[in-house]
């Protein structure tokens, strides 16, 4: 500590005495994860606490992988793009925040400021010198405590006989899933422990309220589920606290404030703050080679205080050192001399109902019972209802035959997305696409392949769609689709290649056979009824000329449009 502010005091004296003698020292931060994830913003928070007092002396560069949404095919365009814009700027030192960004670097270390030191932290082990090459490297390793914070657990709570761990395998390395199974090894003959992974988050809260007041929950990481849904820090967070009849404790930072206790906690503000004094020192010319490496990042005892509270634990069975953030005010403080009072009334009116306690104590029993066995099964149906009324509200969206959002749905958010075109000025298109000749194999087939005929297609049209693309049932075999941020010409290439997969479907050993047409137009400051019938006047149009051809048109009071042949696309 005492270096690093010799260090800092050399910095700011020669900053202000020769303010034009050097060039400000470039520093580039790169994150694994997206600015708002409370795990990144607190490394950014500890790196801006060290180099905030240099102001312009030192430049900070900050970049985000966003490693939980991007693709391999972003982090080639990301490589590039740093490659660019990094070009003519000479950084001095790196700064990267967990395994992702450090791999990065590893893998695009011939193109990304070759020969520049790497301080790296959030790291879930030390890495190998040797696959970086020339460049010299050092930082913080994040330890996860995870023996200290179950043995909490057993110490807060005597009269625990399970500990049910939450793991997300996508969101957590092998490397820290090896060290939690050596944890739980250590304590297996003291305590029965459960591992949940990836459960579902709609059959998470029955889980939870089913647990039982000798049981805990350890919440090592809870971002995705068995399904691949992906949530938020407090997202999860706020479903387990609420769920839980019982406490729930991390090791992770970035879950206290939301209603979990506490634990042993790894603080990435500390991380960010001691990589930047790392960074600082190789600023001043100190080589990272000899930056010893921090095998065990910064950790302490976090509590949060209403959390405490709610649990009934005392602030004096906590360890020594330990730190509670929301402290709750002492009682005696709040009340005082009301307090005396209140006692001293309640002393003298116990002593006249102490004869009527015990009189009703025998029913009294019998009726805490009824009323406990009556919450539970209350508690139990509300889940229960809850549940139900999430599937009625996605039935009351979704086509009963093929799946796909139904008529309301996609008409309702064909609204929407026209509000966003027009305010923000972005190209927007929509296609209606019929089944040719679909009522007479309907009716020679039968209702059993026409579904499925149907249901084929319905699947066909939405599985070559973009993610924002919305793709509806219209009514009979007529489907909707609503494709945002797209112009009429990247429209036709889309509803083109649509067309060809609906032509290459077959059934019943390749004897039955359908085509479809499509009208398409785009949005040209209409309303929704007059952009429908826009796109219906187009869909006739290709009928007219035969079917299996997709009819395109701007608006209705253009030029029109008529059935355009087009060539083979690769989109």
């Amino acid at each position: 500590m005492v270096r690093f502010f010799i260090i800092l005091t050399l910095l700011l004296f020669s900053a202000n005495t020769c303010p034009s003698a050097a060039e400000a020292k470039n520093v580039w931060v790169l994150h694994s994860y997206h600015q708002g994830w409370p795990w990144t913003d607190h490394i950014t928070k500890g790196i801006q606490s060290v180099f905030s007092p240099f102001g312009k002396e030192i430049l900070i560069y900050y970049d985000y992988l966003d490693l939980h949404r991007a693709s391999d095919d972003a982090l080639a365009d990301a490589a590039a793009y740093f490659h660019r814009k990094f070009n003519h700027i000479p950084l001095d030192v790196i700064i990267v925040s967990d395994d992702g960004a450090l791999q990065f670097l590893d893998k695009y270390s011939d193109r990304l400021a070759p020969g520049t030191p790497i301080v790296f932290c959030g790291i879930n082990r030390e890495p190998q010198r040797s696959l970086f090459g020339n460049r010299e490297l050092t930082g913080v390793v994040e330890q996860i405590d995870h023996l200290g914070t179950l043995e909490l657990m057993l110490r807060l709570h005597p009269d625990c006989r399970r500990i049910v761990a939450l793991i997300d395998r996508k969101a957590v390395s092998p490397f820290t899933l090896d060290e939690l199974e050596k944890a739980i090894a250590k304590i297996k003959q003291r305590v029965s422990v459960d591992t949940w992974q990836d459960t579902a988050w709609s059959r998470m809260p029955a889980k939870l309220v089913a647990l039982t007041p000798v049981d805990l929950v350890y919440l090592l990481a809870f971002d995705h589920d068995r399904s691949g849904n992906a949530a938020g820090a407090s997202e999860d967070a706020d479903l387990v606290v609420r769920w839980s009849p019982v406490a729930v404790y991390s090791p992770v930072d970035l879950y206290l404030g939301r209603g979990v206790v506490g634990g042993v906690v790894n603080s990435g503000t500390r991380q960010g703050a001691q990589a930047g004094r790392m960074a600082l020192r190789i600023l001043s010319g100190e080589a990272a080679a000899d930056i010893p490496v921090v095998v065990q990042a910064p950790r302490s005892y976090l509590f949060d205080g209403r959390a405490l509270q709610r649990f009934h634990i005392n602030a004096d069975q906590l360890p020594e050192q330990s730190e509670i953030i929301h402290p709750q005010p002492v009682f005696w403080v709040r009340h005082g001399i009301f307090f005396i009072c209140l006692v001293a009334a309640l002393l003298l009116l116990s002593s006249i109902l102490l004869l009527l306690l015990l009189r009703q104590r025998s029913k009294q029993s019998s009726l805490v019972q009824i009323n406990t066995d009556l919450d539970g099964r209350i508690r139990e149906k509300s889940v229960h209802l809850q549940i139900v009324n999430q599937k009625l509200k996605k039935q009351s969206m979704t086509d009963g035959v093929t799946g796909i959002p139904n008529r309301r749905y996609i008409y309702q958010r064909l609204v929407e997305e026209i509000k966003k075109a027009r305010r923000y000025n972005v190209p927007l298109a929509l296609v209606l696409f019929d089944i040719d000749g679909f009522k007479r194999t309907y009716d020679q087939r039968g209702y059993v392949l026409g579904e499925q005929i149907l249901r084929d297609v319905g699947r066909t049209i939405k599985r070559n769609m973009r993610e924002i693309d919305l793709v509806g049932r219209y009514g009979g075999e007529a489907f909707l689709v609503i494709l945002p941020n797209t112009t009429l010409e990247q429209a036709r290439c889309t509803a083109e290649r649509v067309r060809e997969k609906i032509a290459a479907l077959s059934w019943e050993q390749g004897e039955v056979k359908v085509t479809i047409s499509g009208g398409l137009t785009e949005f040209v400051d209409q309303t929704p009824p007059e952009m429908v019938q826009r796109a219906d006047d187009l869909l006739d149009a290709a009928k007219r000329d035969g079917g299996n051809c997709i009819a395109a048109g701007g608006d209705a009071g253009g030029q029109g449009g008529g059935v355009v042949p087009l060539p083979e696309f690769n989109r």
